[in-house]
């Protein structure tokens, strides 16, 4: 009895240490959540860290999304038919967000892909949609080129619009 009762002495302490949660490398926990976010990673923290780790992994990751959830990007994934990243779907604290200039991207291309296909059948058969939707893609265009995230159309193309419409 008595050797197990000092035999429990050396068994707990190596218990307990086993228990004991590394020290935290606040820089290294913050560099990992700021990675993960760049890479598009979602929000997942270590889930054996210490709190202090995991908040500094979670400034980590903030700081990586917002600069991951750039509008620029949502202009191109969206103009590259690509899927929204999950990642931005909350959103950042700007003024236009990632998923705004997604939108404005997907509803060019499928004003674009609508105008094709009544060019393609004659607009003939709607006219007055062929001008709207000339007029909503021209409009969505010029607030993409006011933002930077479209390349203005060439002035010759600009001015053959002008006199298409100023012939109807």
């Amino acid at each position: 009895m008595r050797y197990a009762f000092c035999g429990l002495f050396l068994i707990v302490p190596l218990v307990l240490a086993g228990c004991a949660r590394a020290p935290c490398d606040r820089a290294q926990a913050q560099e990992t959540g700021y990675r993960a976010a760049l890479g598009g990673g979602a929000f997942s923290p270590p889930s054996g860290a210490t709190p202090a780790c995991r908040l500094a992994w979670q400034q980590g990751w903030e700081r990586g999304q917002a600069e991951f959830c750039t509008p620029q990007r949502g202009w191109r994934d969206g103009t590259a038919g690509e899927p929204a990243a999950a990642i931005c779907a909350a959103g950042v604290n700007q003024p236009v967000s990632y998923i705004s200039a997604y939108r404005l991207a997907v509803e060019i291309d499928r004003l674009e892909a609508e105008r094709q296909t009544l060019t393609a059948t004659g607009e003939a058969t709607d006219p007055l949609r062929a001008t709207d939707l000339e007029q909503q893609l021209t409009d969505l265009r010029a607030l993409a080129e006011q933002h930077g995230w479209r390349e203005p159309e060439p002035l010759e193309d600009r001015l053959r619009a002008a006199r298409k419409d100023s012939g109807r």
